[in-house]
C-alpha cells in the first residue's frame, strides 16, 4: 500500500490529537515512533508500511482510532472529543441502571421494543442519545465542540431560526 506524504501527515495529526484525549498505555509510546519515523520517510511505499503497521497497532485497541469506512465531516478534534463525552456517558449510564433498582425501574415503552432494558443495551442507547444531541449542537451552532464550551452553549440558535419561519 503506498501513502503519499501529505496523507500520512493529516492522518498522524488525527492520530496524535486522537491520543491526546485517550489514554492507550503502553503504546502510546510505539505509535508516536512510528509517526515520528514515518514522518523521516520519503518513499511512498515505506510509509505506507509504516501507516500499516500503526493502523495494526491501533486495532488492537477497544476503541480504534482507525475505523474502516465513510471518516467523519467533524473535525478530528470535535470528532475525537465527542466520542471521548460518549464513552463518559456510556459509563455513568451502566453506573445508574446497576445502582439499586433502576434495571427495573427503567424501561423502554415504543414503536420498536417495550419492557426492561439490558443492562449494556440501555447504556450503549443513553450514550448514542449524547453523541446524536453533540453533534447536531455542534452542527448548529449551539456548541464551539471543545469541553469548556459544554458549559456556554448557546441554545438561542435554535429559537431565533424557529421564530423566522
Amino acid at each position: 500500500m503506498e501513502v503519499s506524504k501529505q496523507k500520512f501527515e493529516t492522518r498522524a495529526k488525527d492520530l496524535e490529537i486522537w491520543m491526546e484525549e485517550n489514554d492507550i498505555g503502553a503504546l502510546q509510546p510505539m505509535i508516536q515512533a512510528q509517526l515520528d519515523y514515518g514522518r523521516t520517510l520519503t518513499d511512498e511505499k515505506d510509509i505506507g508500511n509504516i501507516w500499516g503497521s500503526i493502523a495494526q497497532m491501533c486495532r488492537t485497541l477497544p476503541n480504534s482510532p482507525i475505523k474502516r469506512g465513510k471518516a467523519s465531516s467533524l473535525p478530528t478534534e470535535v470528532s475525537v472529543l465527542i466520542e471521548a463525552l460518549e464513552n463518559e456517558a456510556l459509563a455513568a449510564h451502566l453506573t445508574l441502571i446497576n445502582t439499586g433498582d433502576m434495571n427495573v425501574l427503567l424501561c423502554r415503552m415504543g414503536k420498536k421494543a417495550n419492557g426492561l432494558w439490558d443492562n449494556d443495551a440501555f447504556g450503549v442507547a443513553m450514550a448514542n442519545r449524547v453523541k446524536q444531541s453533540l453533534v447536531k449542537r455542534y452542527n448548529l451552532g449551539i456548541w464551539d465542540g471543545t469541553r469548556e464550551g459544554l458549559k456556554s452553549q448557546d441554545f438561542s440558535v435554535i429559537e431565533e431560526d424557529g421564530s423566522e419561519e
